[in-house]
């Protein structure tokens, strides 16, 4: 009887010790599972920084049309009577540049048509035609009114180009001789023919560009 109820003893404190541990088990499972994810909720979330916006400023920068400045060992063709003046390359022209100034007074602005200079009257060797056809053009905001005359010779042509602008009511009339090739098809290189003559008209464009007026008998 006595070992009957030893045995019953011993087998309740198994099962007890068994519930303890079983017990403790689990809350340290527990404990350990809620602080593992912690840990991992800890470490998943990103971390955030606030970043200013970038922001870029551009200004506009004005365009400006670039002015021809003539090299100087160019000369000058001064005519303190009228007030003006222009530059040219020493051995451009077949001829020299020729000047004529006359009056205009009829003329209080500057004509609508270019037969209006009455180029042929200064100028014989220009057809009525050629005096009538004249091209309007701006060069450094001046006004001209352009007449050319071409004469072939030679191969080469020979082009009178009139350049002619009205300044308090005085017509100037600036006639030039350039020579030209009349036929780049022909030649070994048109390319450079072709090249040659544009870059004739380029040059004496920006003779025309250097013209500027100053006070009669003036400096």
């Amino acid at each position: 009887m006595h070992n009957q109820f030893k045995a019953q003893s011993t087998s309740i404190i198994i099962v007890i010790l068994a519930l303890i541990i079983a017990v403790g088990g689990g809350y340290i499972f527990l404990q350990s599972r809620s602080q593992k994810v912690a840990v991992e909720t800890t470490t998943t979330i990103p971390t955030t920084t606030t970043q200013e916006p970038i922001t870029t400023t551009i200004t506009a920068t004005p365009t400006t049309k670039s002015v021809f400045v003539a090299p100087s060992n160019w000369i000058v063709y001064k005519d303190t009577k009228n007030g003006f003046e222009f530059t040219y390359p020493k051995h451009f022209f077949f001829s020299d540049p020729v000047v004529a100034v006359y009056d205009c007074s009829n003329l209080s602005v500057f004509p609508s048509r270019c037969s209006e200079f009455n180029l042929k009257y200064y100028y014989p060797e220009v057809s009525n035609d050629e005096s009538s056809t004249g091209t309007r053009i701006v060069i450094n905001n001046m006004q001209f009114c352009v007449n050319s005359v071409k004469e072939g010779a030679m191969g080469s042509t020979y082009d009178t180009v009139f350049y002619m602008t009205l300044k308090n009511k005085k017509c100037i009339v600036i006639k030039t001789v350039i020579q030209i090739y009349n036929n780049c098809v022909d030649v070994d290189n048109p390319t450079k023919c072709e090249a040659h003559n544009q870059n004739n008209y380029t040059v004496l464009n920006q003779v025309i560009s250097t013209l500027h007026f100053f006070n009669p008998n003036g400096n």
